[in-house]
């Protein structure tokens, strides 16, 4: 039994890790605010850069909050299409804030009634949980070889339909979300899953 508790507190482990460095970094407009630069996002897009953090800031602000009001960019048009590809988008982002809160407060019902009963496994869980997300890191990071085909493998898998492929002059924002960006958010999100997993493991061999 003790090891099915060990795997249980594992993959709720893993689970939030991996859940929390998605939502961080969605809500972590910076990595946009640098890639303005980087990918000369305002001279590909024709925009001023306040124009492009104003519509970006608004489109994050919509797909992480739970309003539900008409979608409607600042400056930019957009199609039925897009619309309710950003609709889908913000969806899937509920589900993702969802799933964290109920695997991090299962993780914390399990671990008390496992103190309750003197059944002590967090330092076995942290290593089973590190080696695994350690694992899945060098598995996904073969992603970036080719991340273009590999992002659009994820939008097929994702969404039953074509609305993610935007055309420029009916919704004129794909101009300002380039493929760079979303590679450097995957980066950044497989980077801090691998912060908190060399952070376990370390726990797990020092701690009693």
């Amino acid at each position: 039994m003790k090891n099915i508790y060990k795997i249980i507190v594992s993959i709720l482990m893993c689970a939030i890790i991996i859940l929390w460095s998605i939502l961080f970094t969605i809500k972590f407009k910076h990595i946009y605010y640098f890639s303005i630069d980087k990918f000369k996002i305002h001279s590909d897009s024709s925009l001023e850069k306040y124009e492009i953090k104003n519509n970006y800031n608004y489109l994050i602000d919509y797909l992480t909050s739970n309003n539900t009001s008409e979608f409607k960019l600042p400056t930019l048009s957009s199609s039925p299409e897009g619309t309710h590809h950003f609709i889908e988008v913000k969806n899937i982002f509920y589900f993702i804030k969802t799933a964290f809160y109920v695997c991090y407060f299962s993780f914390i019902c399990i671990s008390l009634f496992l103190l309750s009963k003197g059944i002590r496994i967090l330092k076995e869980a942290l290593k089973l949980s590190s080696i695994f997300l350690l694992s899945l890191i060098g598995s996904i990071c073969f992603s970036f070889i080719n991340f273009q085909k590999s992002f659009d493998i994820f939008h097929n898998i994702m969404f039953k339909n074509d609305y993610w492929m935007f055309y420029p002059e009916k919704d004129p924002i794909i101009n300002i979300l380039p493929e760079g960006f979303f590679a450097l958010c995957f980066f950044f999100i497989l980077l801090l899953i691998f912060i908190n997993s060399i952070i376990m493991l370390i726990f797990s061999r020092n701690s009693n």
